[in-house]
């Protein structure tokens, strides 16, 4: 009976946890990190910005696309907020990375921001790498991509 006992306690700490990195749905944290992410849109959004990168640091990522979707509401011509939404779909640390339904919403995102253009050559390399990971993300998989763990 105790062997039942604990492959029992087993699932129901490993099940929980299996679930909440497969949504990617995390609260969003009461304190951030300070982030000091230089950007070329209007100095009106540039805070949500930061706070935008700071909650992709967090994991909060409906959190971090809902502050980039404000700032490209509030400032339509900063590629960076378009960048910051498709980076909302991009979790380097789980696997898989990204989410096949989540391809295409990341690709127009970063397809928006090479449109808009970007305000500096820095910005520019942003959204050309984040564009290179989506480029064949629907055909590669999610085992292709580099893995930061890797050494």
């Amino acid at each position: 009976m105790s062997h039942l006992w604990r492959i029992f306690l087993t699932l129901l700490f490993i099940v929980p946890s299996s679930a909440a990195q497969e949504t990617h749905s995390h609260s969003t944290p009461e304190k951030l990190g300070k982030v000091s992410f230089p950007i070329s849109c209007t100095p009106a959004v540039r805070e949500q910005f930061n706070r935008g990168v700071a909650l992709l640091h967090s994991f909060a990522y409906t959190a971090a696309e809902n502050a980039f979707q404000g700032v490209g509401e509030l400032d339509p011509r900063c590629a960076m907020a378009h960048w910051g939404m498709a980076m909302a779909y991009f979790y380097q640390l789980w696997d898989p990375p990204i989410v096949p339904a989540t391809i295409s919403t990341a690709q127009k995102e970063i397809q928006r921001a090479q449109q808009i253009g970007a305000g500096s050559e820095r910005e520019r390399q942003f959204i050309n790498a984040l564009g290179l990971i989506y480029q064949d993300a629907a055909t590669v998989g999610a085992s292709s991509l580099p893995s930061i763990n890797a050494a």
